[in-house]
């Protein structure tokens, strides 16, 4: 099957281009080979601009001539996010990769401590009562 016939992925297209302002994952034709788009070369109010969402006859025009919808598809909007993005990605991936290697350093430390004591502990006990 085709992205644009299987629901979760049809899901998925809308949410992102109501979040990106974007319609289809390369642009409002993607939506001609959906069965319900399709037919009458309509798109879904997720492709609206945002001042037109709340018009419900937005999406039901043809596409080609509709100035309500959005005319960049979804995978070009989000890669420009991604990469408007990529410095604060790499500082929160950073910041993780510090908390872990951080953590594994005091597990160790205590791992080696409470392994001392507990060797230094038995050789105590045993050396006192010879």
């Amino acid at each position: 099957k085709q992205w644009y016939q299987r629901r979760e992925a049809v899901v998925s297209t809308q949410s992102t281009g109501e979040n990106f302002d974007c319609c289809g994952v390369v642009g409002p034709s993607d939506w001609s080979d959906n069965s319900v788009y399709g037919a009458n070369s309509s798109t879904p109010t997720s492709c609206c601009k945002t001042q037109y969402r709340s018009d419900s006859t937005c999406g039901n025009a043809v596409y080609s001539t509709n100035d309500k919808i959005n005319d960049s598809g979804c995978k070009t909007s989000l890669l420009n996010w991604i990469e408007s993005n990529l410095l604060y990605v790499g500082i929160f991936a950073g910041v993780i990769c510090l908390l872990q290697i951080f953590q594994s350093m005091f597990v160790s430390t205590l791992l080696r401590v409470l392994t001392e004591e507990r060797f230094l502990g038995e050789y105590a006990q045993g050396f006192t009562q010879v």
